[in-house]
């Protein structure tokens, strides 16, 4: 009877421990679990600020842009570069108006680096020698605008930052300087920072633009300018920035991010709240307790290993549609809400891009002549690196449609601007195109990209491809050709993937699935869209999402043309929104 007894007591005891061994066991497994899963939010956090900071710093580059262009324009006038003082003089006091965007003024350069105007007129820095000034020497032998560092060249030597340009004579000699300062501190809102603060860079913390020496150009509670902030050294090669997490001056735990602005050796940094930046995964921070908890009664090791992964799959859906949601919000805003409005034509564009992809891009720019700007083209890249690359690009062929270039010679312009930007890493398919709507001639020029199709031509010759690839040599050069569209013909410009679609059985859509539905009588933009859609939805199933992008841009031309009146006013047609549909999201 006392063995008997002795046995159970045995026998509880073992139970007893097995138990508090199983608990232990299972307690520093949840221990390892959840901080694991705090060191998995907390790098979640860090890419994500990371990324909205290298976004932010291309968006920032594009406003800086605005200014190097508005000193470009000026030192193109023959007056400016001609070398007559008078002249010069005139020039700057006839751009008086436009040049207000530098509160510092403008000071024009010789080709030894004297001061030889400036406006408005400052006597006591005339013929001062700047040959010094990192404004003006690092533009020696350059054709591109420098972004300076902090200096004190301002009026009555205020602190400014310097934007400035080489000036070019006939023969593309250099010929002088042309710089516009921005005061820096100063109590109202200079052209520079309300371009920043316009952006709306940062969530819940500071927002810092820096020289090439750590100094503050910009902050966004205006208290630290002209100060020096340390940062973490940026390896050349790391052009997407970087994310640290840290504490500011308060000792408040944050987030800070660092991303070079493109072409200007200035650097911009958001500081965000750590509470604020990670509240968002947080909020799985009691449910995985809670299932931490209950998994008490289930073998320790199980119970870790399947809420290791359940947390793991979690992180990377979360990371994923985080990811897909930043992307489409930024092509939302690349990419035209409508298409425009000619009389005598239709203009439709029909675009769906894979969610995995999303390197399709199209724009339209209309002319003061009349004539409209097409453009189509295809980004090697995904993610928010397509998005940069397309912003790029599209700033580029905006550029070349403001000088009115033919198309030949706006992709050899666009192509000498993205080079430098890309640096051979990145190529991107493009088409450039421009309608004359009176006479209905249609020129363009491809970059590795496929020619316009037109209804009731020889379609043998619609697939070859021609002209390299924009970004990876700055030499290319392209030609163009013209064909007139006839009234009651269609043209359509498209990229490469709309002929991949395949049905289950192996059937492309080819030619002459196309042909069929363009040459459909009564068919105008709009039903070529529908029909598109239609047609791509059998061959690819429900969701109509075929492999690659498919961008076709419709140019039709009315079967019963009225004469043309002296100008066609292109409008834009009331703006369609794109839609998570769009890009394959439920």
């Amino acid at each position: 009877m006392r063995s008997r007894f002795e046995w159970k007591r045995w026998r509880s005891r073992v139970v007893l421990g097995i138990m508090v061994l199983t608990l232990l066991i299972l307690a520093a497994v949840s221990l390892y679990t959840y901080d694991a899963y705090q060191e998995a939010t907390g790098k979640l956090a860090l890419e994500t600020n990371r990324q909205l900071t290298y976004v932010s710093a291309a968006r920032l580059r594009n406003e800086l842009t605005r200014f190097s262009e508005e000193l470009d324009n000026l030192v193109r006038s023959r007056q400016l570069y001609g070398g007559l003082t008078a002249d010069q003089e005139q020039e700057l006091r006839n751009a008086r108006h436009r040049l207000t965007i530098f509160d510092g003024g403008v000071v024009l350069l010789d080709n030894f680096g004297h001061v030889r105007l400036s406006e408005p007129a400052r006597p006591e820095i005339q013929n001062a020698d700047w040959s010094d000034r990192d404004f003006f020497h690092e533009l020696l032998g350059s054709s591109r605008e420098y972004y300076s560092d902090v200096t004190t060249d301002g009026p009555d030597g205020a602190s400014v930052a310097v934007i400035s340009v080489p000036v070019l004579g006939e023969n593309g000699e250099f010929v002088g300087v042309l710089a516009g300062m921005f005061r820096l501190g100063e109590s109202r809102i200079s052209s520079l920072y309300a371009s920043i603060v316009r952006l709306r860079i940062g969530q819940s913390g500071n927002t810092y633009v820096l020289d090439r020496e750590g100094n503050i150009l910009y902050d966004s509670s205006y208290t630290r300018i002209g100060q020096t902030l340390e940062m973490p050294s940026l390896d050349k090669t790391e052009l997407q920035g970087d994310a640290v997490r840290t504490t500011d001056p308060d000792g408040n735990d944050i987030i800070a991010s660092f991303a070079p602005i493109p072409g200007t050796g200035w650097t911009l940094v958001t500081e965000d709240e750590w509470a604020t930046a990670t509240q968002a995964t947080q909020r799985y921070a009691n449910s995985l307790v809670i299932l931490l908890v209950l998994g008490t009664v289930l073998p320790a090791l199980g119970v870790a290993l399947l809420i290791r992964t359940q947390n793991t799959e979690m992180l990377e859906r979360e990371r994923g549609a985080h990811e897909q949601r930043v992307a489409w919000l930024i092509q939302e805003r690349l990419l035209p809400q409508g298409s425009p409005m000619i009389p005598d034509w239709n203009l439709d564009v029909f675009y769906k891009p894979h969610p995995s992809s999303g390197g399709d891009f199209y724009d339209f720019f209309l002319l003061p002549d009349g004539a409209l700007a097409l453009m189509l083209g295809h980004a090697n890249t995904k993610g928010l690196e397509s998005a940069h690359v397309i912003d790029t690009v599209l700033v580029a062929l905006r550029s070349a449609a403001k000088l009115n270039l033919p198309p030949g010679k706006a992709l050899t312009h666009a192509n000498a601007l993205i080079c430098p930007e890309l640096l051979g890493e990145t190529c991107v398919s493009a088409i450039y195109a421009l309608l004359n709507p009176t006479t209905g001639q249609l020129a363009f020029a491809t970059a590795d990209s496929t020619p316009p199709w037109f209804s009731g031509r020889d379609v043998g010759d619609g697939m070859s491809v021609a002209g390299t690839s924009l970004g990876l040599d700055i030499r290319s050069e392209y030609s163009q050709r013209t064909v007139t569209i006839q009234p009651g013909e269609c043209a359509l410009i498209y990229s490469a993937g709309l002929f991949k679609a395949r049905k289950p059985d192996g059937a492309l859509f080819d030619l002459a699935s196309l042909n069929a539905i363009v040459t459909e009588p009564g068919r105008d933009g709009e039903g070529i869209v529908e029909a598109l859609t239609t047609q791509l939805k059998s061959y690819t199933g429900t969701k109509g999402l075929p492999p690659e992008d498919v961008t076709v841009i419709i140019v039709q031309r009315h079967k019963d043309v009225v004469p043309a009146s002296s100008s066609h006013r292109a409008i834009r047609s009331g703006s369609r929104a794109l839609k998570t549909a769009d890009f394959g999201v439920d």
